[in-house]
């Protein structure tokens, strides 16, 4: 997905811009949880992340981290890019 940066006018464009792909990346991850039949509670003990704190993630109430953005994505595909590999 490709953005036009010229439309950033100032610091509220980008806090709004990094909001809606905060809510773009929880929805995936909460798309991604779901349709790999894995609970909240699952993933929050695979990760080490608070089952509350995972969820307001997905709802995008939150900005996540990094690390935890890395330990979700880990959670969620690393048995799939296993199996990947191997072909």
């Amino acid at each position: 997905m490709k953005y036009d940066l010229g439309c950033l006018k100032d610091m509220n464009d980008v806090d709004r811009l990094f909001k809606e792909n905060m809510c773009r990346l929880g929805n995936l991850i909460k798309e991604t949880r779901q349709a790999r039949h894995m609970s909240l509670r699952a993933l929050a003990a695979t990760t080490r992340i608070n089952p509350e704190f995972l969820k307001d993630i997905e709802e995008g109430v939150v900005n996540a981290n990094f690390k935890s953005i890395y330990a979700i994505i880990r959670a969620l595909f690393d048995d799939m890019s296993i199996t990947l590999s191997m072909r």
